[in-house]
């Protein structure tokens, strides 16, 4: 298969450099947005009295693990900080980056 204006693949079948590809940036596919709009639903019709059901029917270890999975949606994540130490003289230096 040659590089050609019409299909911009080269030999491999792979898009040629600065191709920008078959679909226009930021579309969905049809089958994502019908899934997304099916869970949508789903979740709209599940309410909070029978979330508040559901988690009181679940063990305590259960319910603790899905109530820190569902933390990660209202809390920000922090982000990890790395740190150098450093000894000069009798003082201790902590050095964070910016």
């Amino acid at each position: 298969m040659e590089n050609t204006e019409e299909n911009n693949r080269n030999k491999g079948g792979q898009f040629a450099k600065g191709h920008k590809g078959l679909k226009p940036k930021g579309a969905v596919a049809k089958t994502t947005s019908e899934i997304k709009e099916r869970l949508q639903k789903l979740m709209d019709s599940y309410d909070e009295d029978m979330m508040i059901a559901d988690l009181e029917s679940l063990k305590p270890p259960d319910r603790l693990k899905i109530m820190t999975g569902l933390l990660e949606y209202v809390l920000p994540k922090l982000n990890k900080t790395d740190y150098t130490l450093s000894k000069d003289s009798d003082e201790i230096k902590v050095e964070l980056p910016e």
